[in-house]
């Protein structure tokens, strides 16, 4: 279904796409990781996902709601111009996880006597991505050993202060208004202002000109092993930094880092290594088993 209107400010092009998924499909708990994450300027959660999005040249934001009758999920895109979505239709499969197969993680997770109750309390979590590889590495970085409102709060200052800001759309709604900012400012800007220490804005400064001089510095067609080493070459990066990203951007079911300190707290276990020896058994959903290891640590609070 495609429609056009003419806003107050810009004219603005919509479209509707519909995604089917294989049922269970964990859509509480993702809008509940979405919102505990969310940054301000960029998304908003309500019954639905919405963020500001960039694709070719045209700029906007998408939302997104579940339709469990049907298995599918609505994703409405608002653009300021017409673009082509494919590639688009393609990165929000993989921002909602929706080809992930869940009965047959559950089968094998489920078999495991540590994750065997959670597994069944919560089925069909789905593994939340990003809108793009660069955001969340940066995303990665800036959550480096601080909690979840701290990083949050510092990412909130680099959208307002150096996200291009969107015309308002003609709903009359307090929509998100500033997309992420783009790779060529983050590698030139300094981000101690922000609220960064200095190794971590310079690291953001170093992964941000590696990308504006070369968008695919890290990109999907990669093997996991490529990525992966190319991510810890750089300094100011870690294992945990690098698991994540394979994780979240990268969609590597089988990455796990297992430095995570939540998941060392749900598993009652001290050393990284250790950790990962018991996650062996998780192959190849090993980042299914850290999504149900960290589900298991919230429901105990």
């Amino acid at each position: 279904q495609h429609s056009s209107r003419r806003g107050t400010k810009t004219r603005q092009r919509s479209a509707i796409v519909h995604l089917g998924y294989r049922p269970p499909y964990g859509w509480d708990p993702l809008l509940a990781h979405f919102s505990s994450r969310g940054i301000a300027g960029l998304e908003a959660v309500d019954s639905a996902y919405i963020r500001t999005v960039k694709i070719g040249q045209a700029r906007g934001r998408i939302r997104i709601t579940n339709d469990p009758d049907h298995h599918r999920l609505r994703v409405e895109f608002f653009l300021d111009c017409g673009a082509d979505l494919t590639q688009a239709v393609s990165t929000v499969r993989d921002l909602l996880d929706v080809d992930a197969s869940p009965g047959a993680i559950a089968e094998h997770l489920g078999r495991d006597a540590h994750l065997r109750k959670i597994v069944r309390a919560w089925p069909g979590l789905r593994f939340p991505g990003t809108w793009s590889i660069f955001e969340a590495l940066v995303r990665a970085i800036v959550g480096q050993q601080v909690s979840v409102p701290a990083a949050r709060t510092v990412l909130a200052r680099l959208v307002s202060g150096l996200g291009e800001q969107l015309e308002p759309d003609d709903s009359g709604l307090t929509l998100p208004d500033r997309l992420f900012p783009e790779p060529e400012l983050l590698a030139t800007t300094t981000l101690q202002p922000f609220g960064l220490n200095t190794a971590r804005a310079e690291t953001i400064n170093r992964v941000a000109a590696e990308f504006a001089e070369n968008p695919r510095f890290i990109h999907s067609g990669m093997s996991a092993e490529t990525a992966r080493k190319r991510l810890l070459a750089m300094q100011g990066i870690g294992p945990w930094t690098a698991d994540y990203v394979l994780l979240r951007a990268l969609r590597y079911p089988d990455a796990f880092p297992a430095a995570d300190l939540g998941a060392l707290r749900a598993t009652g276990v001290n050393k990284a290594a250790e950790l990962a020896a018991i996650a062996e058994r998780w192959r190849p959903w090993r980042g299914y088993a850290l999504l149900y290891l960290w589900k298991m640590l919230e429901s105990e609070q």
